[in-house]
């Protein structure tokens, strides 16, 4: 591979992680307080996962998985989908949606939180989902790409 090119891959790819960092900040906001602190401590102010762990007493470990999990979860179109629609929806699927696929909680834990049963909790669950199939392949990718509905498809590859 010619040097050129090698450059202007490494390049890509420090873009395409700069714009992924923006995104999981964009969206951290419908993230709990804590997870938000450790995503904001990471992705804004650059402290490593080592200085961290000093901080909190908690094992480097403990902290990268719930990192990697918390960033799985903010770039996930699911999240994207109830983020940018849970404001139109009943107060019952809206604090379901937003404690499963926003706060990453189980449907064990949401149903004993909201005084639901497990089954309401699936069925709210997999409603939601539906909602975000039924969306159709294109609006779906708009919605994983922009955190937003009938945002515009962009085109600009060599930018």
């Amino acid at each position: 591979m010619p040097r050129g090119m090698a450059a202007r891959l490494n390049d890509l790819r420090r873009r395409s992680m700069r714009l992924d960092a923006e995104a999981i900040l964009g969206r951290s906001q419908w993230l709990p307080p804590a997870d938000r602190a450790l995503v904001a401590a990471v992705f804004d102010r650059g402290q490593r996962l080592r200085d961290l762990s000093r901080l909190t007493g908690t094992p480097e470990r403990t902290l990268r998985r719930r990192l990697k999990a918390l960033v799985r979860r903010a770039l996930s179109v699911e999240f994207a989908f109830v983020a940018s629609r849970h404001a139109q929806w009943s107060p019952t699927l809206r604090a379901v949606a937003v404690a499963v696929f926003l706060h990453g909680r189980s449907i064990r834990a949401v149903a004993s939180d909201l005084g639901l049963s497990a089954y309401t909790v699936r069925l709210k669950r997999d409603t939601v989902t539906s909602m975000m199939l039924g969306l159709g392949e294109v609006e779906t990718r708009r919605i994983a790409r922009f955190g937003r509905p009938g945002a515009p498809e962009r085109t600009d590859h060599a930018a």
